[in-house]
């Protein structure tokens, strides 16, 4: 869906996966999905050239768990300061204006730091 929608803006859509990154996790699968398919989508929504990257890595891991990091990267519009902290306030919907655009709010599902960090 969202490899699409980059593919219809010409925009090169990446994903790399570390070797040492494990197959298997036990965790959330839902939650990660919904928080990496509304980062994906953003990044494309709002990158109008250049590229979106989604990389997959191994932060620590040891007998009894592993930190997974999944990083999103693109060459898009960004969010100003200001905007970036309200991101994980309970409710608040941050604009995103383009040039010539009327576009509307960027999100209006908050993200929680514990799961973002």
């Amino acid at each position: 869906m969202v490899a699409y929608k980059a593919l219809q803006k010409r925009l090169p859509f990446t994903c790399h996966v570390t070797p040492e990154t494990p197959s298997a996790l036990r965790g959330d699968p839902g939650r990660v999905h919904q928080i990496l398919l509304n980062l994906v989508d953003n990044a494309v929504k709002f990158t109008a050239s250049g590229e979106v990257a989604v990389r997959v890595s191994l932060d620590w891991e040891d007998s009894a768990a592993a930190l997974v990091r999944f990083t999103v990267s693109d060459t898009g519009i960004g969010i100003d300061p200001e905007q970036a902290a309200l991101i994980f306030q309970p409710f608040v919907q941050a604009t995103a204006r383009r040039r010539g655009s009327t576009e509307g709010p960027v999100s209006a599902w908050p993200l929680r730091r514990s799961s973002t960090s």
